[in-house]
C-alpha cells in the first residue's frame, strides 16, 4: 500500500533460473521516488534422473596365478554411458578389493547434483585355468602273487598317496586301481581334480611277482652210464604251474671224451610259467664203448693143406656196435723150413674200433711139405757160348743151387759154358723154396751144331700179361705172338704162385683161357684170380726159355 497513488513495482528475477534458491527483490517505488522492497525465494527442484545408456560389458579374467581371486586391480571394467539433463553427476561402483572365482555382479551408480540416481549390473566372471600340480606320485610296489591266486586283491595293496599344490582349495584326489591285481606290472592311474575341474594325472606301478616255480609232474630220469649202442631215449616231462601255462624246453649237448664213442650227454629240461619263474632238471649220461669189433664173416680156425694148395687169406669182414672205422692189422707167420717136412701158418687178424676195445681171430693152416718137380728141356748151339741157368727159373727164385745130373761139364755157379764141351744132353738140377713149397726144377740142354739164324728174334715175341676170361671175346686167351712166320713150335707150363704146375702143352695153339684139371684148383675148373708163371719154350728158334709172372683176372 501506498499513501500515494502512481506507484510501480519491479522486480530482479533472472532470465532463468537455476536448480536451487534464487532470491528475487521486488521494488514498490511511488511517484516521488519512495521504494520500498522486499525478498522472494523462488526454489527450481531436478527430479529427472540420468539415464544410462551402455553399462561395461561382462569380464572374464582368469585367476590370479599364486590366488583363487582376481585383485580388483589386475581386471578392467570400464565406465558406463549415459545422459542428464544437468552437468556435474558422479559415477560409482560396488566392486570388490579382488574378485573370487565365478561370477561377481557390480552395480554401477550414475548420481546427478540433485542426488537422482540411475544404476546398471556388469558380471565380472573369475575363471581358474591353472591346473594342479602333482609334486610326488606314489612309489612303485611290488607285492607277491597270493598262494592259492594268480592275483592279489587291491585290499591287500598299500599304494600311498600323491603330493599335490594348488592355487585353490578343495581339489579331490582319485585312481582307477583295479578289484585286483595279476601277476606282472599294473598301471594306476591319479588324479587330481580342483573345483574349476582342472586336472593333473601320475602313474604309478604295481608289480605282482609269482614266487611259486613250476613243478614237474613225472619222475625224473636220474644220471646213468650206457653202453654206445644202448643210449635211452629222452624222456618226456611235463610240468603245472599255479599260474597260468607251463612250457617244459628240452635241450642236449655233448661233452667229448678221450675217444669218439666216449663222451657224456648233458640232457636239461626247463620248465617256464608265464611269468617266467623256472624249474630245471640235468640228467647226465655216461656214454662208453667197452665192446670190441665182432667178425661178421665165417672164418674156419683151423685148416690143413699141402703147400701147393694153400688157400687164399680170406676177406673179412667186422662190425662194431658203434663204429663205423674199424681197424684191421693183418699179420702171416709161417714156421717153414727147407728141413721140415712139415709147417704151421697162423694169420692172424687183430681189429679196434675207435675207443681201442680190441679182438683178436686167428686162422691157424697146418701144411704139408710137397717138393714139386718141373721139367724143362731146351736145345742149344754150341756156338752160342755161355747160357744162364737162372733163366729158365720161374719168377727168378734164386734161393738155390744147380746141380749136374747128367753130363760131363763143369758149372760156374748158374753158368753153363757151351765151349769146348761134347756134343749131346746135360741134364741139371735146381731146388728152391717158393711160397711154402720145394720146387725142383729138372733141366735138360741138348748141345748142338745146327746154329742156324732164324728170321724171328727174342725181341719179335709177344707174351700175355694179363687175360681175362670172362666172355667178352678181350684177352680172353694166354698168346704167344709175333712168330707166326716162324713155324715155331710153342712149349708152355703155367704154375701157380706156389710153384704147382696147373697146365702143360709141348704143341700150344694159343687156347688156354685159365681152364685146369680139379686136383689143381679144388672143385672148380678154373683158376682164381692171381698171380701165376710161365715158361715158354719155343722148339727149333735157338731162342732161350722165356719165364715170367702174368695175372688172370675177370675185369
Amino acid at each position: 500500500t501506498d499513501n500515494c497513488p502512481n506507484a510501480t513495482i519491479t522486480n530482479d528475477a533472472p532470465a532463468s533460473f537455476p536448480i536451487g534458491d534464487t532470491t528475487v527483490t521486488w521494488t514498490v517505488t511511488d511517484a516521488a521516488g519512495n521504494e520500498a522492497t522486499c525478498i522472494q525465494t523462488v526454489t527450481v527442484t531436478d527430479n529427472i534422473k540420468p539415464v544410462i545408456t551402455e553399462c561395461p560389458a561382462t569380464v572374464s579374467v582368469s585367476v590370479d596365478a599364486d590366488a583363487c581371486e582376481v585383485l580388483a586391480s589386475n581386471v578392467t571394467l570400464g565406465t558406463p554411458t549415459f545422459t542428464d539433463n544437468c552437468p556435474n553427476t558422479t559415477i560409482t561402483n560396488d566392486a570388490p578389493a579382488s574378485f573370487p572365482i565365478g561370477d561377481t555382479t557390480v552395480t554401477w551408480t550414475v548420481t546427478d547434483a540433485a542426488g537422482n540416481e540411475a544404476t546398471c549390473i556388469q558380471t565380472v566372471t573369475v575363471t581358474d585355468n591353472i591346473k594342479p600340480v602333482i609334486t610326488e606320485c606314489p612309489a612303485t610296489v611290488s607285492v607277491p602273487v597270493d598262494a592259492d591266486t594268480c592275483e592279489v586283491l587291491a585290499s591287500n595293496v598299500t599304494l600311498g598317496t600323491l603330493t599335490f599344490t594348488d592355487n585353490c582349495p578343495n581339489a579331490t584326489i582319485t585312481n582307477d586301481a583295479p578289484a585286483s591285481f595279476p601277476i606282472g606290472n599294473t598301471t594306476v592311474t591319479w588324479t587330481v581334480t580342483d573345483a574349476a575341474g582342472n586336472t593333473a594325472t601320475c602313474t604309478q606301478t604295481v608289480t605282482v611277482i609269482d614266487l611259486h616255480s613250476p613243478k614237474f609232474v613225472e619222475a625224473l630220469p636220474v644220471d646213468g652210464t650206457f653202453e654206445c649202442d644202448e643210449i635211452p631215449e629222452p624222456a618226456i616231462l611235463s610240468a603245472i604251474d599255479n599260474c597260468g601255462t607251463v612250457n617244459v624246453n628240452f635241450s642236449e649237448i655233448r661233452i667229448d671224451g678221450d675217444c669218439t664213442n666216449s663222451y657224456i650227454i648233458q640232457r636239461t629240461w626247463t620248465a617256464k610259467d608265464d611269468g617266467g619263474l623256472t624249474a630245471t632238471h640235468t640228467q647226465l649220461i655216461t656214454v662208453q664203448d667197452t665192446k670190441a669189433p665182432e667178425l661178421v664173416s665165417n672164418l674156419q680156425t683151423s685148416l690143413t693143406a699141402n703147400c701147393e694148395s694153400i688157400p687164399e687169406v680170406p676177406q673179412l669182414e667186422f662190425s662194431d656196435n658203434c663204429s663205423t672205422d674199424i681197424n684191421v692189422d693183418f699179420i702171416e707167420t709161417s714156421t717153414y723150413s727147407t728141413s721140415n717136412s712139415n709147417y704151421e701158418i697162423v694169420r692172424t687178424w687183430t681189429v679196434s674200433d675207435t675207443c681201442e676195445n680190441e679182438a683178436i681171430f686167428k686162422q691157424t693152416i697146418a701144411v704139408t711139405l710137397n717138393n714139386l718137380v718141373s721139367q724143362v728141356s731146351d736145345r742149344v748151339c754150341i756156338d752160342d757160348g755161355v747160357v744162364n741157368l737162372d733163366d729158365y727159373l720161374p719168377n727168378n727164385q734164386l734161393n738155390g743151387s744147380w746141380v749136374v745130373l747128367e753130363g760131363s761139364t763143369q758149372l760156374n755157379d748158374n753158368i753153363f759154358d757151351t765151349d769146348n764141351i761134347a756134343l749131346g744132353n746135360y741134364k741139371f738140377s735146381y731146388t728152391t723154396s717158393f711160397n711154402g713149397c720145394l720146387h725142383t726144377i729138372e733141366l735138360s740142354i741138348d748141345v748142338h751144331d745146327e746154329c742156324v739164324v732164324y728170321p724171328c728174334g727174342q725181341e719179335d715175341v709177344e707174351i700175355s700179361k694179363v687175360i681175362t676170361p670172362n666172355g667178352d671175346s678181350r684177352n680172353e686167351f694166354f698168346e704167344v705172338t709175333g712168330i707166326e712166320s716162324c713155324n715155331f713150335v710153342i712149349e708152355i707150363q703155367i704154375f701157380n704162385r706156389w710153384g704147382a704146375k696147373i697146365y702143360e702143352n709141348s704143341n700150344y695153339k694159343n687156347d688156354w683161357n685159365g681152364f685146369a684139371h680139379n686136383s689143381s684148383v679144388g672143385k672148380a675148373d678154373k683158376v682164381p684170380n692171381g698171380t701165376y708163371y710161365y715158361i715158354i719154350n719155343l722148339k727149333n728158334s735157338g731162342l732161350k726159355p722165356f719165364a715170367k709172372a702174368f695175372y688172370v683176372g675177370t675185369k
